[in-house]
């Protein structure tokens, strides 16, 4: 590897960590600096053909951004929150980023695809790392504490009620919280899944192993749902492996229903089902306009039950239920159908509802880098007849 690819994968890579951990550590001159460099970088390298289904594809997306960023100009102006102001600012932060997004990622593709198995596997060792000192130690090894930037939410407290002899932890790797975890890092997954021709490696299966072992209800929809869409999407598997996938596939549904009945039977409030039960009665009984249409951000607040009223992340319900609340129905349909347009097949299509499924909102720099890089390597996965 010659210097000026090492430095050009380097600078990538820091690019794409920076990206990915914005949602728990907001650094936006740092982006800023990084979007410039990478984006001057990428000008010197642009060596991806853009035919037009791809030109299309981009405009599409920048489409879906406008729409958001002008709904939430015009719809939650008078909105002086904390969190309706964070969500305009990093539209707005968006609406320059986005378009570096674009010609970054028509960048030299071994140079992305290398940065982002980079990436992958840094988030990947410092959750493994995590959880082994806290598991050796018997106190929860806290990373962001531990660097000054902000406390992670790693107790197993839907357990404390029960003895095991030894104490649980959910390890968060380099995030704040397991869930915000596995709806990082699966689309990274994702992306490097897509850009190895969709091969599981040794990686992809520590992965998927570390969303299991979070014990998250989100990492574990999500990992359960990679490894059922990997399988759908293959095309003349061996009965042997059919067998092993069905395998695994059963003993994770199983231990999903066992984690299940223990987090949301037994410990019914602590373990968010209440007010998420609260949102969706919430949705089923609200106006047509706000079908349509949608909420303002910040109506969020829901009386759920014994807690009485509470403020509530919708994104905690899935992203895609984020879509249809904030958004409404004609917008959630749009950003499916551009998400359908991106795979292109009706089979890789399944893994659009990973991205759905996650915990994140419409400012996340991360989802709209997510889906410029899609564009990206799926394009360059159909001319190389690899997808």
């Amino acid at each position: 590897m010659s210097l000026s690819v090492f430095l050009g994968v380097g600078i990538y890579s820091v690019f794409f960590i920076i990206i990915y951990l914005s949602g728990t550590i907001p650094s936006n001159s740092l982006l800023l600096g990084l979007s410039l460099i990478a984006f001057f970088i990428s000008l010197m390298n642009l060596k991806n053909s853009i035919n037009k289904k791809m030109a299309v594809n981009y405009i599409f997306i920048f489409i879906l951004f406008l729409y958001a960023l002008i709904t939430v100009i015009l719809r939650d102006s008078n909105s002086f929150d904390p969190f309706s102001i964070s969500i305009t600012h990093r539209l707005l932060f968006l609406f320059l980023y986005l378009p570096l997004f674009i010609i970054i990622t028509l960048s030299n593709a071994n140079t992305i695809k290398k940065a982002i198995r980079i990436v992958l596997s840094v988030n990947v060792f410092f959750w493994f790392l995590q959880f082994s000192i806290s598991y050796f130690t018997g106190d929860f090894f806290d990373i962001l504490s531990f660097l000054g930037l902000r406390e992670q939410r790693g107790s197993a407290y839907i357990f404390n009620h029960l003895s095991f002899g030894f104490k649980l932890f959910r390890p968060t790797g380099l995030l704040h919280e397991p869930g915000t975890y596995a709806s990082v890092v699966i689309q990274l997954l994702i992306l490097d899944y897509f850009s190895h021709g969709k091969k599981i490696c040794r990686l992809h299966q520590f992965t998927l192993a570390s969303f299991f072992l979070s014990m998250s209800g989100f990492s574990i929809l999500l990992g359960f749902s990679f490894i059922l869409f990997d399988f759908a999407s293959k095309n003349n598997i061996k009965m042997a492996t059919k067998i092993k996938l069905l395998s695994v596939i059963l003993i994770v549904f199983s231990a999903s229903a066992i984690y299940a009945s223990m987090r949301f039977t037994e410990n019914y409030r602590s373990s968010g089902l209440e007010f998420r039960v609260a949102l969706v009665d919430k949705v089923l009984n609200q106006d047509v306009n706000k079908w349509l249409f949608g909420h303002k951000l910040n109506d969020t607040e829901v009386n759920a039950g014994k807690t009485g009223n509470y403020t509530a992340y919708i994104e905690d319900l899935s992203f895609g239920f984020y879509l249809f609340y904030h958004f409404g129905v004609f917008y959630l349909l749009f950003f499916l159908g551009v998400l359908l347009r991106l795979f292109d097949n009706w089979k890789l299509c399944l893994f659009a509802i990973c991205i759905l499924l996650s915990k994140i909102n419409i400012a996340s720099y991360f989802l709209w880098f997510t889906l410029c890089t899609l564009n990206s390597i799926l394009n360059n996965a159909k001319e190389n007849k690899v997808v």
